[in-house]
């Protein structure tokens, strides 16, 4: 038998019965069963990327997340949400095993972002099919740019005696 997720979470039980007739013209009957424990891994990776990775005020920031199923089971209720943007619009919410979603956020660099730099975090996570709940992480820096950085005002010049 080829177990199936829909088998989960086990166990596979299977009987065998066993009806005969003897030679004197008795029926005998017997049975005998396994069990087979079943093991699965729900797990996904999730990686954030953005473009540019340093940034002016003013300039705009794409952040694009890829999670990817990268266990044994499909997953459903995939989501994910930026530390500092919030809620990512998925693609997709199930994943085969195997499959991605992908989604992308923007942010306008402001000029509160300086000094600098812009860093936060996806988290990521789907339900597999008995309700393990799998999850990752993942960050991203972006160097934000002082258009007018500050030039020293005090010069120094050096004493020269006569």
């Amino acid at each position: 038998q080829v177990v199936q997720e829909s088998d989960l979470p086990g166990p596979l039980t299977n009987t065998a019965v066993v009806t005969g007739t003897g030679p004197t013209g008795a029926v005998r009957t017997s049975q005998d069963g396994a069990s087979v424990a079943l093991s699965y891994r729900p797990r996904l990776a999730v990686e954030k990327r953005a473009s540019p990775s340093s940034a002016l005020p003013g300039d705009e920031v794409t952040y694009t997340y890829t999670i990817k199923n990268m266990g044994d089971v499909s997953l459903s209720s995939v989501n994910a949400t930026d530390s500092a943007l919030g809620p990512v619009t998925l693609d997709t919410t199930t994943l085969a095993v195997g499959a991605s979603a992908t989604g992308t956020l923007s942010y306008t660099v402001q000029a509160s972002d300086l000094p600098g730099p812009l860093v936060n975090t996806v988290e990521a996570q789907g339900t597999s099919p008995v309700g393990t709940v799998a999850k990752d992480q993942d960050s991203v820096t972006v160097a934000v740019i002082d258009p007018n950085p500050t030039v020293p005002t005090d010069l120094y010049l050096p004493l020269i005696s006569k």
